[in-house]
Formats: C-alpha cells, sequence, structure tokens
C-alpha cells in the first residue's frame, strides 16, 4: 500500500534534479541502486529515463515495485 505522502515525496525525489535521469534522482536511503535498476528492467523503462518521460501510473508502478522488493530484502535480513 502507497500513501499519498510517500508517493508524493518519491515523484519529488524524481524531480528533485529534472536534466538527471530517474535512477540518478532516487537516494540510496531510499532503494538501492540495484533495486531502482532491476524496477526499470521491468517496466521496460531504460536506463536513461528522464523524470518528465513517465507517467503517474509509472511513478505508481515503480514505487509498489521498490516498496516489495524492499520489504522481502527487509523480511529475509529479520
Amino acid at each position: 500500500m502507497v500513501t499519498s505522502k510517500q508517493f508524493h515525496t518519491f515523484v519529488n525525489q524524481c524531480f528533485s534534479r529534472r536534466r538527471k535521469m530517474v535512477k540518478n534522482n532516487i537516494p540510496s536511503n531510499m532503494f538501492g541502486a540495484d533495486e531502482v535498476a532491476r524496477v526499470m528492467e521491468e517496466l521496460d523503462l531504460g536506463a536513461e529515463t528522464r523524470p518528465q518521460d513517465l507517467s503517474c501510473e509509472q511513478y505508481l508502478s515503480m514505487l509498489h515495485k521498490l516498496q516489495s522488493l524492499k520489504n522481502s530484502r527487509e523480511a529475509e535480513s529479520a
């Protein structure tokens, strides 16, 4: 479940440096670079995708998948 606050924070981070690629704008304290690359590949998004190229649905799908990966990783380490 993604809250509106989480979605807003995630999208804001993606646009924090607009001319940069999405993968470079997501801080590592939110999600790891490997997780971001994996999810972008699963969603058929190129590595050079820029924030303005994504739809709201794509952002939401990306955030859902990233949270699932993070939750799985945390469950395994517990």
